[in-house]
């Protein structure tokens, strides 16, 4: 909601289902960005076109879609509040460079199929960061992403 959809609110691959018609989910008082550079950890940029939405959100919803914020808006970052978690995922996202503690958390799970190692990981890395005091900004989209073409129905395969 934060960045605008012009279809209708989005949630991200990997959000629980049963907390999708939970405003409470949605309605968190961002954190102020007065938080210091050295604890930004990951800057998770969003992509327009075919964005990392749930694939219940394309079973059951318009894509492509767009965010409405634009490259050129003043639109500030979204720095969640600590121990706010939300699942991100490996496309368009920055990790901070030169800290080993951080760029260790970049290795994907193998234990889970390719389409949810990245979210897994989301998670791990989040649990991490609320123990190290480090954070994980959202930015407006910067790409466009097309999707490679795969049946949304066989998610197990």
């Amino acid at each position: 909601m934060y960045f605008g959809v012009n279809e209708t609110i989005s949630w991200p691959r990997g959000f629980p289902l049963d907390h999708i018609l939970n405003k409470d989910a949605y309605n968190f008082k961002t954190c102020p960005n007065k938080v210091p550079l050295q604890n930004i950890a990951i800057i998770q940029s969003l992509a327009n076109k075919q964005p990392d939405v749930d694939g219940m959100y394309r079973l059951t919803r318009k894509t492509p879609f767009d965010f409405t914020s634009k490259i050129d808006d003043d639109l500030k970052n979204l720095v969640l509040p600590q121990n706010t978690f939300t699942p991100f995922n490996a496309q368009a996202t920055l990790w901070k460079g030169g800290d080993l503690d951080v760029l260790a958390l970049m290795l994907l799970p193998t234990t889970v199929h390719g389409r949810v190692s990245d979210i897994w990981r989301s998670y791990f890395v989040q649990w991490v960061f609320k123990h190290t005091n480090k954070r994980i900004v959202f930015s407006k989209a910067y790409i466009v992403q097309d999707r490679n073409v795969h049946n949304y129905w066989c998610f197990w395969l």
